[in-house]
């Protein structure tokens, strides 16, 4: 895959595989919307496309939940915000049961 944007549409690049940990759904590629040729480094988030949890890559690109107080001291309100709404549209397009 490993592909930038194409006409302002998103493409993945390709990463080793990563697990949700909430759904424990396999990801094999990333995109990030301010720049399309970035890779993710350690601490950097990742918000899940099947179920919208935000999780945290560590160095060998496994991913652990992001814990609230992390999200409270390293973003600010509208940041917050923009991720709550964003989860919001990927968990209105996947949805889960969540019981």
């Amino acid at each position: 895959m490993a592909q930038s944007s194409v006409d302002g549409e998103l493409i993945g690049i390709d990463i080793p595989p990563h697990t949700c940990p909430v759904c424990k759904r396999v990801n094999d590629a990333v995109t990030c919307p301010t720049d399309s040729t970035a890779r993710p480094s350690t601490g950097d988030i990742s918000i899940c496309f099947t179920c919208g949890s935000i999780s945290v890559f560590e160095a060998d690109f496994t991913l652990r939940s992001l814990k609230d107080f992390e999200l409270e001291e390293e973003y600010d309100v509208a940041q917050r915000l923009e991720l709550a709404q964003l989860q919001q549209r990927i968990r209105e397009l996947h949805p889960l049961d969540r019981n």
